[in-house]
């Protein structure tokens, strides 16, 4: 003789059966994606640095800072050194080097961002105003890219002076160091 059941009693014991595994598997599912999300915060966390990072330095420019990076160089163009010279050029009077004012992004890159540690690998440079003693420059450096893995980044680079206008203008391809 056969149990009293319902017709149905097999289909809702496989509903029963299939709540229950949507169940766990939603339990599992949730598990797995707070997994992942845990270990793309984690990845995140290593790659410090992000598009739109950036860090900057000032510096007046100085007569003893032109002086002293001619003779460090070997770089003695009149156009910086010669105050007569200078005076029959487009300029008018003397300017700083070219390399002592993209020495500042260097200083940046070297010392700010990325830092300590960073290896330069190139740099694009863009001269488009001069520089004279007595302005007031300022290096800028912004992350615009970073590799997979954070073991590269490429920066926009400019120098700017006291009146807001860019006088040198670039980018940069550097390897920073491991944190």
């Amino acid at each position: 003789m056969s149990k009293n059941r319902s017709p149905n009693a097999h289909f809702e014991h496989q509903l029963r059966s299939t709540k229950q595994d949507l169940k766990f598997a939603n339990v599992n599912y949730t598990m797995i994606e707070k997994s992942k999300r845990e270990v793309s915060n984690l990845k995140e966390d290593k790659l410090t640095y992000r598009i739109g990072d950036s860090a900057q330095l000032s510096k007046t420019v100085k007569d003893e800072d032109i002086k002293n990076f001619a003779e460090a160089t070997g770089d003695k163009n009149p156009l910086h050194l010669d105050d007569e010279f200078a005076s029959k050029t487009i300029f008018k009077r003397r300017i700083a080097h070219g390399f002592l004012t993209a020495g500042l992004i260097s200083a940046v890159i070297g010392n700010k961002l990325p830092g300590n540690g960073t290896i330069y690998l190139s740099q694009t440079l863009n001269f488009l105003a001069p520089v004279y003693i007595g302005d007031e420059i300022t290096a800028k450096v912004e992350v615009l890219q970073v590799s997979k893995e954070g073991k590269r980044l490429r920066l926009k680079t400019q120098v700017i002076n006291q009146n807001g206008a860019v006088v040198v203008d670039g980018e940069a391809l550097v390897i920073p160091q491991r944190r």
